[in-house]
């Protein structure tokens, strides 16, 4: 690796790749990942969960009143996550199909908040029906997450679990999520 670095200095490169399976290993050559999110495919069927719910998800109909109870949940989790970026508050409208777009498809999903024991909400998830089949006389069916978000690990969980115990469902895609991602 040594050698590899004088020979990018000595041709001038601008940067050095290594492409590697476990980037980890690397990083006392000064190397990292290539990326800082990443798309999570859960195969409900070889899925289980570790004890029982902590809370209750209740599936909502986007309105003005569930927005701002997601902006609420959002602006704490973001004011905890480094590098968050604040969301304008007209973007919640288009996030949520409740203002038509003018630069592609209306948002067409479902939101569902996660109820803590307290009765606190403290986490959501907007999700879609990305496809739908069956084989072998079966549902394949598949939900895309659009969005995530959870104030600790209890309502993380019961919304991952709620995706997951979907009736019909057999793949929970999430895109943009974390490589550390805790599922």
């Amino acid at each position: 690796i040594t050698a590899a670095h004088r020979d990018f200095r000595e041709r001038g490169e601008v940067f050095g790749l290594l492409h590697s399976a476990e980037y980890p290993i690397y990083g006392r050559f000064g190397y990292g990942p290539a990326t800082r999110e990443a798309t999570w495919a859960l195969d409900t069927h070889s899925a289980s969960f570790v004890g029982g719910p902590t809370g209750r998800v209740d599936i909502v109909s986007p309105s003005p009143a569930s927005r701002d109870v997601a902006m609420g949940v959002f602006e704490t989790w973001r004011r905890r996550e480094a590098a968050a970026i604040r969301r304008k508050d007209f973007a919640w409208d288009f996030e949520l199909g409740l203002r038509a777009s003018a630069w592609g498809d209306d948002w067409k999903g479902f939101l569902a908040f996660h109820e803590a024991a307290s009765g606190a909400i403290d986490g959501y998830v907007r999700y879609s029906r990305a496809a739908g089949s069956w084989e072998m006389r079966q549902p394949r069916n598949v939900v895309q997450v659009d969005e995530l978000v959870a104030l600790d690990d209890a309502a993380y969980a019961d919304l991952w679990r709620f995706l997951a115990e979907m009736d019909w469902v057999a793949t929970v895609k999430a895109a943009r999520r974390s490589l550390s991602e805790p599922l």
